[in-house]
């Protein structure tokens, strides 16, 4: 009798311990499926450009940066124009990133024009009350 009670002892132990291993490779394979989650590299970049566009300090530099190449390239393609002199070429190259540094530099009263000019736009844009009742109701 002593022999057999050993046994399911023995049988009990591992069937406790079949299910803590179980319940362990479980766990390993979930933190496993993170791990390659945030290795993988569109997650890398999807969190990198989140945390980047979270930050408010980063997007005025952002926005500021825009400002600036988008007026340097404006202002070389309006005083040079495409041309295929090198003297000019170069002369306009010079010129967008003087203008490109000046405006990323100066970027806050353009941002300030360009928010009261979209708050005129949008304010005259916006339907009135009469636009959306219909028959006046």
């Amino acid at each position: 009798m002593k022999k057999r009670s050993n046994v399911e002892l023995l049988q009990q132990s591992i069937i406790r311990h079949e299910i803590k291993q179980a319940a362990e490779l479980k766990v390993f394979k979930e933190q496993l499926f993170l791990a390659y989650e945030s290795l993988n590299p569109f997650s890398l970049l999807k969190k990198t450009i989140s945390d980047m566009t979270s930050s408010p300090q980063i997007k005025d530099g952002l926005i500021s940066s825009a400002i600036g190449m988008t007026g340097g390239y404006l202002a070389q393609k309006i005083l040079f124009g495409a041309t295929r002199n090198p003297v000019r070429h170069l002369a306009g190259t010079i010129s967008r990133s003087a203008i490109s540094y000046w405006l990323s530099n100066n970027s806050g009263g353009i941002k300030s024009v360009g928010e009261s000019v979209l708050y005129k736009l949008l304010k005259k844009w916006k339907p009135t009350k009469a636009t959306n009742n219909i028959n006046g109701i």
